[in-house]
């Protein structure tokens, strides 16, 4: 195809997208995978190894161009930047950048490719480990490059993205512009002054090009559950200047696009709108801001030199699995900490669960797969923990999923713990930022001491050493195997560890969970454990004292001010 068959292709397939026929428009794009073929390179930047690609990407010549360009000139003989101009169909372009810049890479895409499209052709020929995407028409603050790459190496995220302010008096501001004055969790949904992990972007195919607006929020619904919450940030630090609408009809025109957006994302079966809700709430919620700004180091841990040599046993149980082990598979590739083997035990799955596990993971390296006639998750678990080869496993069931960072930060902590017997992080999915047993800690936490409360750990993402956890699981119950079998080895003798505050692993709820299903039985099981918890301290236990450990732990509510003066009676005789 020539420029101007893409074109048009382009251009009919944005009159279907903005019709509502996104089958059609998805269609006509059939061809998008060979534009970067099509892109001309007619200068190309001289450095040779760059750490950050800065990319702008420009349709119409503008006095804002102009200065946006010279506001980078700064970054273009660094070692560690490279500039790459997208031309996006500008014929006053290639004269512009010349006069401006002398070191640089400039890609003709030879027709108005949009800006997704335009952002995704500097992020082919981007050879960065981080791509910034600065708007053409922006004013950026002095340390607005610096302020997002500190942000994002700091906390080892995907992306940040920065703060927004109105450039012209009397624009309109968009309503995600400002998020406050602290580094918070955010949707990246301020792309033109926003960081991000290139192979991360690439990975997840990029932006969409249909969309304009929202594109961000639609890589991140692909993206969330593999990472966690805590690698989309915002910093209030970077600052662009920009207007989002000249006046009212130019802002209903953008309300009528961000619907049409909304529908397409719809379509594309993303939770973007829980993920949204969510991320909203996190972003002012204490505990989130006092972890994320109170524990730098821990959220970005790399492998420590020593660490990398420890070899986790994954152990994952499934029964019916195959709708989650594409995801399930993809969270082990995308580990950063390689260095581990996977037990796999199939509980008699009657779907493919076996045929589609053969087609994702290579069955000769790093795997034991283990099959039963159905001996439930308690059997299941046994089995697994009989096979283990290594001391240090973590718990991955087949319907959850690891973040990238979780083996690394795991065997970083019993590299540097080596008394420690056992590690929890939290949970999260689209419905919360953490989740596990309150209350939430903004430090880390002894488990024994969690012991007090209820389940100590959150289970999906436990890790422990199997020389102290040495007691099976308990094939008689069939809800709460995972908080007896814990408890049960803390009173055999196991070490201590910590849950860490950060959420690790992305929680799936789904009608097959035994959490759902037997929600009665796991109150038993854990209520018990408890009631034999604060026996070994008080001794025997009154009614009161039963009735306080059911409000302690939050299987029972506090309704009156009498049973929280009682609650608190009984947490000072603790």
């Amino acid at each position: 195809m020539k420029p101007n068959e893409y074109h048009e292709a382009f251009s009919l397939a944005k009159e279907a997208f903005a019709a509502g026929q996104y089958k059609t428009a998805e269609l006509q794009l059939s061809w998008v995978s060979d534009i970067y073929n099509q892109v001309t390179v007619t200068s190309k930047s001289a450095i040779d190894s760059p750490k950050y690609s800065i990319i702008v990407v420009n349709y119409l010549p503008s006095d804002d161009f102009v200065a946006m360009l010279e506001s980078l000139k700064k970054y273009e003989l660094s070692d560690e930047f490279e500039l790459l101009i997208v031309n996006n169909g500008n014929p006053y372009l290639p004269a512009v950048v010349q006069q401006t810049l002398s070191n640089y890479t400039l890609l003709d895409v030879g027709f108005n490719f949009g800006c997704s499209g335009g952002r995704n052709v500097g992020l082919h020929f981007a050879r960065g480990k981080y791509c910034l995407f600065i708007d053409d028409d922006g004013v950026l603050s002095e340390h607005a490059i610096e302020e997002l790459i500190k942000t994002i190496e700091r906390h080892q995220a995907v992306t940040c993205r920065g703060k927004v302010e109105p450039k012209s008096e009397g624009s309109i501001a968009g309503g995600n512009y400002d998020k406050g004055d602290s580094v918070t969790v955010s949707i990246p949904d301020a792309e033109g002054i926003s960081i991000w992990r290139s192979d991360v972007l690439r990975r997840f195919g990029g932006f969409d090009p249909l969309l304009s607006g929202h594109e961000g929020l639609c890589a991140y619904s692909k993206m969330f559950k593999f990472y966690s919450p805590y690698a989309f940030l915002y910093t209030p630090n970077a600052i662009l200047y920009h207007d989002y609408a000249s006046g009212k009809e130019h802002d209903e025109k953008k309300r009528v696009l961000h619907q049409n957006n909304r529908h397409y994302l719809n379509y594309l079966e993303l939770p973007w709108a829980e993920i949204n809700k969510t991320m909203k709430a996190g972003q002012v919620d204490e505990v989130v801001l006092r972890q994320i700004n109170s524990n730098r180091e821990l959220l970005a841990r790399g492998a420590l030199s020593g660490a990398q040599d420890i070899e986790i046993t994954v152990i994952t149980t499934a029964k019916n699995g195959e709708p989650f082990l594409e995801d399930f598979f993809s969270s082990l590739k995308f580990q950063t900490h390689q260095n581990f083997n996977l037990i796999f035990v199939d509980d008699a799955s009657n779907d493919d669960t076996l045929d589609k596990l053969s087609e994702l993971w290579d069955l000769d390296q790093k795997i034991n797969v283990i099959q039963t006639d159905g001996v439930g998750r308690s059997g299941a678990l046994n089995l697994a923990l009989e096979a283990v080869t290594t001391d240090v496993c973590v718990i991955a069931d087949v319907d959850d999923i690891s973040i990238d960072r979780r083996f690394a930060l795991t065997a970083n902590y019993f590299y540097q713990n080596p008394q420690s017997a056992c590690l929890s992080f939290y949970c999260f999915n689209e419905e919360s930022i953490l989740r596990a047993a309150k209350p939430f800690a903004t430090s880390a936490v002894r488990l024994k001491d969690r012991c007090l409360i209820g389940m100590p750990a959150s289970f999906p993402s436990f890790a422990f050493r199997r020389s102290d956890f040495k007691e099976l699981f308990d094939e008689e119950l069939t809800a709460g195997v995972d908080c007896d079998w814990i408890y049960r080895n803390f009173e055999a003798g196991a070490a201590d560890g910590h849950m860490l505050p950060m959420p690790a692993t992305y929680y799936r709820i789904h009608d097959n969970q035994i959490t759902s299903s037997k929600r009665d039985l796991q109150k038993e099981v854990v209520l018990n454990c408890l009631y034999n918890r604060h026996a070994l301290i008080l001794g025997e236990l009154t009614d009161q004292d039963i009735k306080n450990i059911a409000y302690l732990s939050g299987w029972e509510k506090v309704n009156s001010g009498k049973q929280s003066q009682q609650l608190f009676n009984y947490i000072n005789k603790l």
